[in-house]
């Protein structure tokens, strides 16, 4: 499942992450995160992953159902940030 620019802005806020954090450590501009929330251009395949990858590895799940996608943060790992 691709990442959705919905789910990225809803991961980040569930972290509290401004978008300056999240492009620093998957290396893209902040404007280019920005860009990608606003649902505009979506990064290539690969910084979608590295997005993906780093959310996941601060607690964030990504779910997709029959009723829609959402994103869940593990119990726990607001705390440990």
């Amino acid at each position: 499942m691709p990442l959705t620019a919905v789910q990225c802005l809803g991961a980040r806020a569930m972290l509290r992450m401004p978008q300056a954090e999240l492009a620093e450590a998957v290396g893209i501009a902040r404007k280019s995160l920005a860009t990608f929330e606003a649902e505009g251009s979506a990064p290539r395949p690969t910084t979608l992953e590295r997005i993906r990858d780093y959310l996941e590895g601060r607690g964030i799940e990504f779910l997709e159902t029959e009723a829609g996608l959402g994103v869940l943060l593990r119990s726990g790992e607001e705390e440990s940030r």
